[in-house]
């Protein structure tokens, strides 16, 4: 069974399509690939606001690439100020999109790693198990954190701390000061521990 618009509906000049109606409905719930042959699978990526509208964040967002042949291996959301960023890894490169081009932050990365971005006192933390972790403003560029572990993995905000995962001992939870990245302790030297709210 399929609908069409009658003629006498539509506007000179605008192309009409033909298509199956959708007698299971619509479901914008299911994976694509769990819906029925019935379903409406035209509706993925469409969202229920008093009728159905495109979601957000479905449009392609630059056909650029961050570090030409390289594949992304981190990605993140910058809120710095009133502005937000998509900063990404790739390659060597740790760069963040300015509207029309990818501009680099920083080009002295190893490539191919894993990389873990976080955002701690307007700053974009970035760290993956190899090189020296730093931390980006958009206004001061880099700083390199020398007090953290050479090989840290991950980073965390937690209150007024940033917890700190290293490659040689990822069972060893360190921390900063509060409220400041230059110092860094364990658990016993800083005297906090997480709790049940971590």
């Amino acid at each position: 069974m399929s609908k069409k618009i009658p003629d006498s509906y539509v506007a000179e000049g605008v192309v009409q399509y033909e298509f199956s109606m959708a007698s299971l409905g619509v479901n914008l719930q299911a994976n694509y690939s769990e819906m029925e042959d019935k379903e409406c699978r035209w509706s993925k990526n469409l969202i229920w606001r008093g009728g159905m509208a495109k979601r957000n964040g479905a449009s392609k967002y630059s056909s650029l690439e961050v570090s030409t042949g390289n594949k992304i291996v981190g990605l993140h959301k910058f809120i710095y100020s009133t502005s937000q960023l998509a900063m990404a890894a790739s390659g060597t490169a740790i760069k963040y999109w300015e509207g029309a081009a990818w501009q680099t932050v920083d080009n002295t990365r190893t490539s191919g790693k894993p990389t873990h971005f976080s955002t701690w006192l307007s700053r974009a933390y970035t760290s993956n198990g190899t090189d020296v972790p730093f931390y980006w403003t958009l206004a001061g560029g880099i700083t390199t954190l020398t007090a953290f572990p050479s090989q840290t993995i991950q980073t965390m905000p937690y209150q007024d701390r940033l917890l700190i995962i290293s490659e040689n001992n990822p069972g060893d939870l360190q921390w900063t000061g509060a409220f400041d990245s230059t110092s860094v302790g364990t658990v016993a030297q800083i005297g906090v521990r997480p709790d049940s709210k971590l």
